[in-house]
């Protein structure tokens, strides 16, 4: 009875994984120290990274959701949505203006790096933007 150990829970930092499937029950992690998986992981996932980087966390990714934060921040200035923080309908055309620059900006620096149908997306989020832009403008 002594030799035997009793088995509790063991708490595996997956943050710096990606999409890797998890190990069966027991097997990876009673193989090496946690401190130590960590290490191993991430000489394994060195090579698979800059695979996944183009599909999951690339640049381009990051600025695509960029881009819908700020004209979701367009839509709210321009009073068209509520702002959720206040849930209060404001409009500071102003504010609505830089986001909406920021947007079309944004949209062209990615435009060759994403495919036909995000261009397509982004062209159209801009010119509607655009259009409840002057329309707000001309109220």
């Amino acid at each position: 009875m002594e030799n035997e150990e009793e088995k509790g829970f063991e708490v595996v930092d997956n943050r710096g994984k990606r999409k890797e499937p998890a190990p069966p029950s027991g097997e990876a992690a009673t193989e090496q120290p946690a401190g130590q998986q960590a290490e191993a992981g991430g000489d394994a996932q060195a090579g698979a990274a800059g695979e996944e980087e183009e599909a999951v966390g690339d640049v381009y990714s990051l600025i695509q959701w960029v881009i819908l934060m700020l004209s979701e921040s367009a839509w709210q200035w321009m009073g068209l949505h509520m702002n959720p923080a206040t849930k209060k309908v404001e409009q500071d055309l102003a504010q609505a203006k830089v986001a909406i620059d920021s947007v079309v900006f944004l949209s062209d620096q990615i435009a060759p790096h994403v495919s036909e149908e995000q261009r397509r997306a982004n062209r159209t989020l801009v010119s509607d933007l655009r259009v409840n832009f002057v329309q707000k403008g001309q109220a």
